[in-house]
């Protein structure tokens, strides 16, 4: 029988452990930009909200094939070869590679008050994790110029993990990893369909998102003005 970590319940009351959500969190994107640099190359010209829905071929259905790319389930080839055809393209190398190069632009800085923020919750006994939706063009692009993921104590993305929010295994994947109860855990995002999947775990939420009127080190300071539970 395969011996699985143990996982305590947590009866302080105080999480243990704070999971960020990534794009729109941690680091800021531009759709803008990526739809300039698409359309550069013959992609039709769309607004940053319906470039995203055009790569979903306009559905959202789990197996868009978006979503699969976010799960790992599609090699580049096979997302952007149907992608491109159904707008007319070649699907050529060369447009592929062109596609890859201009969602790779998507993330442009890390916002320093969420990293302030999880550098302090970790130097405070907090456990720190990223749990994101994401492809590896993205992927790719924020890893090539950031490296603010190295300090966390993990950092999970729906096209290695195989997971994408608000699927529960996405979640629970860490749990299992890190020997975590739902109680244990406080998970922060902007989306609100992913913190209702949370929430139905047990998993504690906090919605926020880059911009927001009040900076997450407000709204999470009565996290750091304490240790957790030993």
């Amino acid at each position: 029988m395969p011996f699985r970590k143990k996982t305590m319940k947590n009866t302080n009351n105080k999480p243990k452990a704070i999971i960020f959500d990534n794009e729109q969190v941690l680091v800021d994107s531009d759709w803008e930009r990526v739809a300039r640099a698409a359309q550069s190359i013959g992609y039709p010209a769309l607004k940053p909200e319906e470039l995203v829905v055009s790569f979903r071929l306009y559905t959202d259905a789990p197996d868009n094939p978006l979503y699969q790319y976010a799960r790992g389930e599609l090699s580049a080839t096979d997302f952007w070869s149907r992608v491109l055809k159904h707008h007319k393209m070649q699907p050529t190398p060369k447009n592929i590679k062109a596609m890859q190069a201009a969602l790779e632009m998507l993330i442009t800085d890390v916002d320093p008050d969420a990293l302030d923020v999880a550098q302090k919750l970790k130097a405070e006994g907090y456990r720190v994790f990223i749990l994101s939706n994401t492809n590896p063009d993205i992927l790719r692009g924020n890893r090539e110029r950031y490296n603010y993921m190295d300090f966390f104590d993990g950092s999970y993305f729906s096209c290695e993990i195989g997971h994408r929010k608000p699927e529960p295994n996405a979640y629970q994947r860490i749990l299992q990893d890190h020997g975590l109860s739902p109680e244990d855990c406080l998970f922060i995002d902007d989306q609100e369909r992913n913190l209702t999947a949370a929430a139905a775990l047990g998993i504690r939420t906090l919605q926020h998102k880059i911009g927001d009127a009040v900076p997450l080190s407000k709204k999470l300071a009565y996290l750091l003005e304490s240790s957790p539970a030993k």
